[in-house]
């Protein structure tokens, strides 16, 4: 039983403060976690290589060289890492329960170079929420916010939040989803985001 089955009325209860349909919410974490917010009891993680570069000190970033990289040709295309500094350079983002332990492995050794940068340059759960935006969410810290997200509830609540702290409620309401993948995704690849959340909108 996925996130999204275990976790309906919460999601219904969510969609009702916001103003929205649940299948909205529905498609969103569809599109950005499968329905699915936690993998072997940990949150499901991205490590965003380019915002980790961007994020950490500049003394920490010959460290992040040495083990991240990206092969573009877009800052967010094709992150490598290596779990050595001797071995080859290998894909980060990989499907799955394998993918996950990568990405969990990835964020061990980037928080060994620059902690802070690392959590903050991870999206986080079911709504895939990149750490950075701990602050303008509410909490009183960027571990506080990590810790919500060891939780289904906790990182459902964190996604409304995002929704409605950039005010995405009425393009949800309209089907806006090129205002909605903009917004939630960025403007580089609303194109084919918002066909996806049509698509998972459409799926009920």
């Amino acid at each position: 039983m996925s996130t999204l089955a275990r976790q309906a009325g919460l999601i219904a209860q969510l969609a009702a403060e916001l103003g929205v349909e649940p299948q909205a919410l529905r498609a969103i974490l569809r599109v950005e976690c499968a329905g699915e917010g936690l993998v072997a009891g940990r949150p499901l993680i991205r490590l965003e290589v380019h915002h980790l570069w961007e994020l950490a000190p500049p003394a920490c970033r010959p460290a992040i060289d040495a083990r991240f990289h990206v092969a573009g040709p877009r800052p967010q295309d094709r992150h490598l890492w290596r779990p050595f500094p001797d071995a080859a350079w290998t894909p980060l983002h990989q499907i799955g329960d394998a993918g996950q332990r990568n990405e969990w492995s990835a964020l061990i050794v980037a928080r060994t170079i620059a902690s802070t940068a690392a959590d903050e340059a991870t999206s986080w759960g079911c709504g895939q929420v990149l750490g950075e935006n701990w602050r303008e969410l509410g909490y009183a810290s960027l571990a506080s916010f990590v810790s919500t997200q060891s939780t289904e509830e906790g990182q459902l609540r964190c996604f409304a939040r995002f929704l409605e702290v950039h005010g995405l409620a009425n393009a949800l309401r309209v089907k806006d989803w090129w205002t909605a993948a903009q917004v939630y995704n960025g403007p580089g690849a609303a194109g084919v985001y918002s066909k996806k959340l049509a698509a998972a909108y459409a799926l009920g």
